[in-house]
């Protein structure tokens, strides 16, 4: 699959799904239909981005490089990634309905919607290339290296504190919960 066209951003993706399945399992936690759904949309944006990231890393340094990336345009990339941001955030978003939906424990999992789609806005915004071109020397992370998307992550300031602020309200929410003070 790694050397089609497409499939290979799939393959990527595949790999996410399949851990989140494992943590699932391993936790004995239920893993709904809507979260499986949001966590394969994540992993085929974040797998559009590592595309985009070594198209240009190979235009900018030449190189070969994979056969199946000469397959790929970035106006292409840019389409794909529009149809799995957009999958993403309604996926999200239906999950963090609640129960009405079969998705989080709790409704007030809508809280944290904001911070999902800054994410996603601000890690669109690192791998634009204007953005790039901006960024370049100012002392940054190398904003061409934007297929690894753990050290954008890592590195970027704004993202790093979004997603604590995620991670907190979601303990928020759950701790809240689990004493019976939300629904």
């Amino acid at each position: 699959m790694k050397r089609i066209i497409i499939l290979d951003i799939c393959a990527i993706a595949a790999g996410f799904i399949l851990r989140a399945i494992a943590g699932g399992v391993a936790t004995n936690t239920y893993l709904s239909p809507w979260f499986l759904l949001c966590t394969a949309m994540l992993a085929l944006f974040l797998g559009v981005e590592k595309r985009k990231a070594e198209i240009r890393l190979l235009a900018n340094y030449g190189g070969s490089g994979r056969a199946v990336l000469r397959r790929y345009s970035l106006p292409l990339l840019h389409r794909i990634e529009n149809v799995v941001s957009t999958g993403s955030v309604m996926s999200y978003a239906l999950w963090s309905f609640g129960a009405q939906v079969k998705g989080a424990s709790t409704s007030w999992m809508l809280l944290t919607f904001p911070f999902v789609l800054y994410g996603i806005f601000r890690y669109q915004l690192l791998s634009d290339l204007d953005e790039i071109g901006r960024r370049k020397g100012k002392g940054n992370i190398d904003h061409e290296k934007t297929e690894r998307p753990e050290e954008v992550l890592l590195t970027d300031l704004p993202l790093l504190i979004n997603l604590i602020c995620w991670v907190v309200t979601i303990s928020i929410i759950l701790f809240l919960k689990n004493k019976g003070l939300i629904n």
